[in-house]
């Protein structure tokens, strides 16, 4: 008997665990610890502080997911892609998922104070930008076209411009330019990804009069500017390098090859903006969720190789 309780408990606790570890959603912010891990990795061997502030970055950034969940569970509900999700499902109530918020903003913080203080500014605007994006009374989300740039900020410029302080190299000396030619593709890229994403999620915005970008303009005309942004982001690079900008023509070479890799989406994204329906943009989603990880790890290794080539 005693035996058989022990083994409930244990199972409850894994049980409990799990629940907290899918509420963190780590599958959609793995391309935001991406740029994160590049911004402190393009221009320098990353030291050993990388490992802690990234971990802090993760934990800081699944807070932000948590809290979105929070304010979202409603909405969720009757989104098939989202009710699933803990908050909305009821797996975890909304006083635990306002604890563990907290919670985890507050290690966050205290992990990035501890390793280097002065990555505290960055960090309080990043979640600065995920509370007001998904918190009342701002609640940037359902404020077209702000709710693209606070995407675009929040999950591309801030996590590169936190990795380059960990590695350094956001000095106020550096140069502006190379850093605009950084952060202006991730910028659109995000955007880009973002739209497709909120495409999944226009009937369940539309019903809770959630006027999200997508929303306002439909799904036709939003798909569309996602591809446009999107290869934007692909192209830019391409053009700084031709132009011998900064230090993309060193790794120029390196970037033709990855953009190889990704053509094939791309000309996927193209052909799915003529008809950017929920089935679709559901396939589209799940397979971003099982080969992405694997695709930015490589990408990664890939960047750090060629650092270490170059260095």
């Amino acid at each position: 008997m005693a035996r058989s309780t022990a083994a409930s408990a244990s199972l409850n606790t894994r049980s409990g665990i799990t629940i907290y570890l899918r509420a963190l959603r780590w599958r959609s912010w793995i391309g935001w610890l991406f740029f994160f891990g590049l911004g402190s990795t393009l221009f320098v061997i990353p030291s050993y502080t990388v490992l802690p502030i990234a971990i802090s970055f993760s934990i800081v950034t699944g807070a932000i997911f948590v809290l979105n969940q929070y304010f979202d569970r409603k909405s969720d509900i009757l989104n098939p892609q989202k009710r699933h999700l803990p908050v909305a499902a009821g797996e975890l109530s909304p006083e635990q998922s306002s604890v563990l918020v907290v919670s985890l903003f507050a290690i966050g913080l205290l992990v990035a104070a501890v390793v280097d203080y002065t990555l505290l500014f960055l960090f309080v605007t990043y979640i600065g930008v995920g509370i007001v994006y998904s918190t009342p009374p701002f609640h940037f989300k359902k404020r077209p076209v702000i709710d693209l740039l606070t995407v675009g900020v929040g999950s591309g410029i801030l996590p590169f411009l936190i990795g380059m302080q960990v590695s350094n190299k956001l000095l106020i000396d550096s140069s502006l330019s190379l850093i605009l030619i950084c952060i202006i593709p991730l910028f659109l890229f995000q955007i880009a990804s973002h739209i497709f994403q909120a495409i999944g999620d226009y009937e369940a915005d539309k019903d809770e009069k959630i006027t999200t970008f997508v929303v306002r303009y439909g799904k036709e005309k939003s798909a569309k500017i996602a591809v446009l942004f999107s290869s934007l982001s692909l192209i830019i690079p391409i053009i700084c390098g031709v132009l011998n900008f900064a230090v993309t023509k060193e790794i120029m070479y390196w970037y033709l090859l990855i953009l190889l890799i990704f053509l094939p989406f791309t000309i996927y994204l193209i052909k799915l903006s003529g008809n950017p329906t929920t089935n679709n943009i559901e396939r589209l989603m799940s397979a971003s969720r099982k080969f992405t990880p694997i695709l930015l790890l490589s990408l990664y290794l890939s960047v750090l190789v060629l650092r270490v080539y170059l260095t």
